[in-house]
């Protein structure tokens, strides 16, 4: 190589734009994306813990079709279906497919418990870079008083 050859190409940083964000692009996209995937990560266990607190909420106030002690066993299991139904319609316009179990519970001499479970199997929306999964699952103990 001459002197003058080398000394343009010393001279020459029309390229090193181009190799500087070939170097930092993969470290920012992963970046960008973790935090994506951290805030749908934070939005499903939000929207989970939402839906058991209003799934509690309904099966508090809904509990005035168990009036007393003695109709209490025989009207226990559509009393956990409805409470179901009620979780299931909460999440279905959100979090898709959710787990959700028919409530365990039994009736006491004044009040019923209610156990309300709801669990999601969350996937990272990048999941062909991140093969994880992680099982998402609330709970709430409920505690009915009869009339």
């Amino acid at each position: 190589m001459t002197r003058l050859a080398r000394r343009r190409l010393a001279a020459a940083k029309g390229g090193a734009t181009s190799v500087e964000f070939a170097i930092i692009f993969p470290a920012f996209f992963l970046l960008l994306f973790g935090i994506f995937e951290f805030a749908h990560l934070v939005w499903a266990v939000n929207t989970l813990q939402y839906a058991v607190a209003q799934g509690a909420r309904y099966a508090m106030t809904s509990g005035t079709s168990l009036p007393t002690s003695s109709t209490c066993a025989s009207k226990l299991g559509a009393y956990k279906a409805s409470v179901q139904t009620n979780l299931k319609n909460q999440l279905a316009p959100y979090l898709s497919p959710v787990t959700v179990p028919l409530p365990t519970g039994s009736c006491g001499t004044s009040t019923v418990t209610l156990t309300l479970t709801v669990s999601y199997n969350f996937n990272f929306i990048l999941s062909s870079l991140v093969p994880l999964g992680k099982t998402l699952s609330q709970r709430a103990t409920v505690t009915v008083p009869l009339s």
